[in-house]
């Protein structure tokens, strides 16, 4: 489901009571006055405004790069690419990523939809992006750029992402497909030998990372360190009983956020979301 709220309704997204909903209660005061509404028992006194807390900025601490979030998972050997509903350990939501080997190619060609954002790297390094589906994509592939050794196999990853589905009508939820389910060609053959990795960032997943040897994040090297998908981490100590807050996301493009292991939601630097709310009994007294 894609992670919005809508700014203008009667309840804010920390579920307040906004300016919208007394004018709301004033015309229906007025409809049941007239006798075109029946009454029904409103609370005289709304609850007092809970205030969000800010708890200040944060600086990343630590990342894990892509290479070290994949070995926390175990492929499917495939011989198509297959959309990640058809998958049997797969919850179809989040991730699925496609990787396959190849020596050094000029033409790379995935012949059907791309749904929904995707992901194309070569050994790490970021080819393109694809940021609302496709209906296929044709990749002439630079030799010099991407494959300096021609006698070596190279990784080639396809990170597709699921950005929701409809949830309204059978119809249309039987073709709420996400992934990929075509044919991918190198140089016009066929591959037919993909690791295909599902993941959605599930609770039990997010603790398996404590485990992980965190990187320290190191500002003169910082461009290596943002090269293709990262889980960041941080710290937020709270001395006192934590109360509702909000994150802004500033300067970030695209990813998701989770405090204490459970999923916030999603951010977009296009919007719609300008902050995530992060309700305070998801916070602990300590670190977070």
């Amino acid at each position: 489901v894609t992670t919005s709220y809508d700014y203008d309704a009667p309840l804010s997204e920390s579920g307040n009571y906004t300016e919208k909903y007394y004018k709301t209660r004033e015309l229906y005061e007025k409809l049941v006055a007239s006798g075109r509404q029946p009454a029904i028992a409103i609370p005289s006194n709304p609850p007092p405004v809970v205030m969000a807390k800010a708890y200040g900025n944060l600086a990343m601490k630590e990342y894990l790069n892509f290479e070290q979030i994949i070995t926390l998972l175990k492929p499917v050997v495939m011989k198509q690419a297959l959309f990640m509903e058809f998958i049997d350990n797969s919850s179809g939501f989040g991730f699925i990523l496609y990787r396959l080997k190849t020596k050094p190619i000029h033409t790379f060609n995935i012949t059907g939809p791309i749904k929904d954002r995707a992901i194309i790297m070569i050994d790490g390094k970021v080819v393109t992006k694809i940021e609302d589906g496709a209906k296929n994509l044709n990749i002439h592939l630079n030799q010099s750029e991407w494959f300096m050794n021609p006698n070596v196999e190279y990784t080639v990853d396809i990170l597709v992402e699921n950005l929701g589905r409809a949830n309204w009508g059978t119809t249309l939820l039987n073709v709420e497909r996400k992934g990929i389910n075509s044919t991918i060609l190198l140089d016009g053959q066929v591959c037919n030998e993909i690791h295909t990795f599902t993941f959605d960032f599930n609770e039990s997943f997010m603790h398996s990372t404590i485990q992980s040897k965190w990187n320290p994040i190191n500002n003169d090297n910082e461009e290596q360190q943002h090269e293709g998908p990262r889980l960041y981490r941080t710290l937020l100590q709270i001395e006192s009983n934590p109360t509702d807050t909000f994150m802004e996301l500033s300067g970030w493009t695209h990813g998701n956020v989770f405090v204490n292991n459970f999923n916030i939601g999603r951010f977009d630097h296009r919007g719609p979301q300008k902050t995530l709310y992060i309700p305070g009994p998801l916070l602990v007294p300590g670190e977070n």
